[in-house]
């Protein structure tokens, strides 16, 4: 299969990057913002230990994971040749649900939605906990 799907994104992600808002030699950031960052403490390390530190890493983890679930699911339905339609009929559910489940902003999806998904597809679901 060529294209986006036939590289599945891994499963455990990591967010590690650096955004500089800077044109034309000219920083968007004052000597004294600067100054400020540098001293935050965040200077070398990654993006989950910022996230970590703002309270923001759980909530983080939890919408990348539903990204590539939906990501997954899409791509089964891609490679199967399964409408949204099709899928709401194997899923016993509306064609909205569906909506709902390949939605990569909308958090809201039960366990058992996702097995249905999965099956459906003729996939399983597989979860693991891990360490941190």
């Amino acid at each position: 299969m060529n294209g986006v799907c036939a590289e599945r994104p891994a499963h455990t992600l990591n967010a590690s990057f650096l955004i500089h808002f800077e044109s034309a030699g000219h920083s968007a950031v004052t000597p004294e913002e600067r100054a400020l960052r540098m001293n935050s403490g965040h200077i070398g390390s990654d993006f989950d230990d910022f996230l970590r530190d703002e309270s923001l890493l759980e909530d983080a983890e939890a919408v990348a994971a539903k990204r590539v679930i939906a990501f997954q699911i899409a791509c089964e339905m891609k490679e199967r040749g399964i409408t949204k339609a099709e899928l709401a009929r194997r899923m016993k559910t509306s064609r909205p649900a569906v909506d709902r489940l390949l939605d990569p902003e909308n958090p809201s999806v039960t366990l058992s939605t996702l097995q249905r998904a999965a099956a459906a597809v003729g996939k399983r679901l597989k979860l693991e906990l891990s360490g941190r």
